[in-house]
């Protein structure tokens, strides 16, 4: 994950805006505060600021982040809770819980946390099951079909 690039991402969709960085916090919920190391690239949002973030400038997350250079203005879904995306996933490809963490380098402590909805993946965690899915991140949170 490239802060840099995410950082200047967001820059430019700011700038094309024309919206100031407390306009955009207010208008997504986020602290201004926050979004200020995000554009410094001090830190990396959370799952849910990034869809936030995504929602408001109607852009895939994997732009924000740099997966994908091509900013699509395609429909995004609501993303339903994570457990029921982890729960597709296992189903459609077979795998166990185990397998899954083994396999795509994902920590077994946290698994069962997001199996059961009690915690939210990080950025990081969500990238890697879209790497191994091979996969648009935006599918891994159910925001594409």
């Amino acid at each position: 994950m490239n802060n840099a690039r995410f950082a200047e991402n967001l820059s430019d969709l700011i700038f094309d805006k024309g919206i100031t960085q407390k306009q955009l916090a207010e208008s997504t919920g986020l602290d201004a505060a926050s979004i200020c190391k995000y554009l410094e690239a001090n830190r990396m949002p959370t799952v849910d600021a990034i869809i936030k973030l995504a929602d408001y400038f109607n852009c895939s997350v994997d732009f924000l982040l740099g997966v994908n250079e091509e900013k699509s203005n395609s429909k995004f879904l609501p993303c339903p809770p994570f457990s029921e995306r982890l729960e597709y996933f296992l189903s459609v490809y077979g795998h166990s819980g185990h397998k899954l963490c083994k396999e795509a380098g994902l920590p077994d402590s946290r698994f069962y946390h997001w199996k059961n909805g009690t915690h939210a993946p990080s950025l990081e965690s969500v990238e890697k099951l879209a790497i191994f899915f091979k996969c648009p991140i935006d599918f891994v949170l159910g925001r594409e079909k």
